[in-house]
């Protein structure tokens, strides 16, 4: 919305009134730099008028000077500026962090002028500060009916289903921004980009990350977390020398960042340098000893060292603290396995199928121990879904054959057998159980 057009302050002359306008047209080409000396000058010379304290604040605020913008803005609102004084004073509170002070001014705003589009988006800005995801939406929305013209409304839209984790329903309103904007979004592109890297698309991911970067003007905790989710799409991408590249300057932008020291322990882990990795999973511990992921990390690295009770320890808290990761909860159903707590054991695979499993691994876990439980039809059942679902491995076969040996179907386990012992057959234990399956087919 344009400027409210106040009147001149009484004997101001036509000369001040010839000086807002030059500072509205200069304002309205966005020739903000231009416009702040004039901005100045009107409102030295009338300290009193509403237009020449609103148009400062204008100004000032467009120049994203937002200290100086409120004070401005403030003056103008107490020598009876109207609303659009309140909502800009709203937008500069929130970009100086005083996002409470920001909200009363924006519901204040909005109050006065409800088609007020911009005020709408300002307001789902500050709540999306405030974490009130739901309501940040609510308020997008009606800007975006609003205004559907408008980048910004798109995009705190884009931004509230992002931190709803509506991923996929976040890439519309992002598009339609990017259709609109004619200058570089640095925090768009982020979120964009997070969306992609969670609906695995990750090549794309890596675009937006890059041009967050490219652009510049974010702050160091922000180019740092875009280092850090670059990195992670790169890692998973097969790009490991990038991923690292980018951990590291991740980590020198904002030295101890935990995101940063949870991806590049998790790659070191993946890359077998698992001292490097468990070095930096010590560190996130002495930053927060129930941090969830690192605790996941080092328990999956008990895990494969075989040692259960320590590996269960760990994967308890980062269960606790991660409830909805799949992959904490397949390492401690194997700990529990391993340990023979065999119905906790089941209990957490069936957890992990609930949370989407990213493989078929809580399917042939609950197959080893439904067997083990002495209910192989279900074994079967388990096993024959991981098949389905692509496990390639041979666990899911060496599982079944297992289940297929108690239901005294010799034949069809010794198909199953066939097909895993290539696949599984050089690891020593595993070995064993393939011979001991084999003899109990060969038995009367």
């Amino acid at each position: 919305p344009a400027p409210d057009e106040a009147a001149a302050a009484p004997g101001a002359g036509e000369d001040l009134r010839a000086l807002l306008a030059r500072v509205e047209a200069l304002g309205a080409a966005r020739r903000f730099e231009e416009a702040l000396p004039l901005a100045r000058e009107a409102a030295a010379r009338a300290p009193d008028d509403a237009r020449a304290a609103l148009l400062l604040g204008l100004v000032l605020e467009d120049l994203r000077r937002d200290a100086e913008a409120v004070p401005a803005l403030e003056r103008a609102l107490a020598l009876g500026a109207t609303p659009v004084a309140r909502a800009r004073l709203g937008r500069a509170l929130i970009n100086t962090g005083r996002v409470h002070e920001a909200l009363v001014a924006l519901d204040q705003a909005l109050v006065d002028a409800p088609g007020h589009f911009e005020a709408w988006t300002d307001r789902a800005i500050a709540k999306l500060n405030l974490e009130r995801f739901e309501e940040a939406l609510a308020d997008a929305e009606r800007a975006v009916a609003l205004g559907p013209a408008w980048s910004e409304a798109h995009f705190a839209r884009c931004a509230a289903l992002v931190r709803l984790g509506r991923y996929a329903e976040a890439l519309p309103p992002a598009d339609r921004a990017l259709e609109l904007l004619k200058t570089p979004h640095p925090e768009l592109r982020r979120m964009r980009g997070i969306a992609l890297a969670q609906l695995q698309r990750y090549a794309e991911a890596i675009v937006d990350f890059t041009i967050a970067l490219d652009a510049g003007g974010s702050p160091p905790t922000t180019r740092a977390e875009l280092h850090a989710n670059r990195g992670y799409c790169r890692a998973v991408s097969g790009d490991r020398a990038g991923a690292r590249a980018d951990y590291e300057r991740a980590l020198a932008l904002r030295p101890g960042d935990p995101g940063a020291l949870r991806k590049r322990a998790t790659l070191a882990i993946v890359e077998g340098r698992v001292a490097e990795g468990l070095a930096d999973v010590e560190r996130l511990l002495a930053l927060d000893p129930r941090d969830g992921a690192a605790r996941g990390l080092r328990g999956a690295v008990r895990v494969d060292e075989g040692r259960w009770p320590e590996a269960l320890e760990d994967l308890d808290v980062a269960v606790a603290e991660e409830p909805g990761s799949p992959m904490h909860r397949v390492n401690r159903c194997v700990a529990l396995l391993e340990l023979g707590r065999l119905e906790e054991a089941e209990a957490e695979a069936t957890a992990a199928l609930a949370r989407g499993p990213v493989d078929q691994r809580p399917l042939v876990l609950r197959a080893r121990i439904r067997v083990a439980l002495g209910r192989p039809a279900e074994a079967v059942e388990d096993a024959s879904r991981a098949i389905a679902g692509g496990s390639t491995s041979g666990f899911a076969h060496l599982a079944r054959a297992a289940a297929l040996v108690a239901l005294g179907r010799k034949d069809d386990a010794r198909r199953d057998l066939d097909h895993a012992e290539p696949r599984v057959g050089g690891q020593p234990r595993l070995a064993e159980r393939i011979r001991a399956l084999r003899a109990a087919c060969d038995a009367p």
